[in-house]
């Protein structure tokens, strides 16, 4: 989950409503094959923009906070 703050130099803080999801392109799974598989456990866009899988699920790897609160209540 990706949230944006700021500390201003007063000491309030400030965050912005709007956050992101980052999401793999490939299933989560734990077994011994998969463990040296990079795009399955790490969801950095740096990494993940090199899978042939990227985009596969969500546009950029990504979706808002609510389009993840639909989803799950589905």
């Amino acid at each position: 989950m990706r949230v944006w703050g700021l500390i201003g130099c007063d000491g309030r803080c400030y965050v912005f409503k709007e956050c992101y999801i980052r999401t793999s392109c490939e299933d989560y799974d734990l077994g011994d094959q998969k463990l040296d598989k990079i795009y399955v456990h790490l969801t950095n866009n740096a990494i993940q923009k090199f899978s042939d899988n990227y985009g596969k699920f969500e546009d950029g790897n990504q979706i808002s906070l609510h389009s993840l609160a639909e989803f799950v209540s589905t």
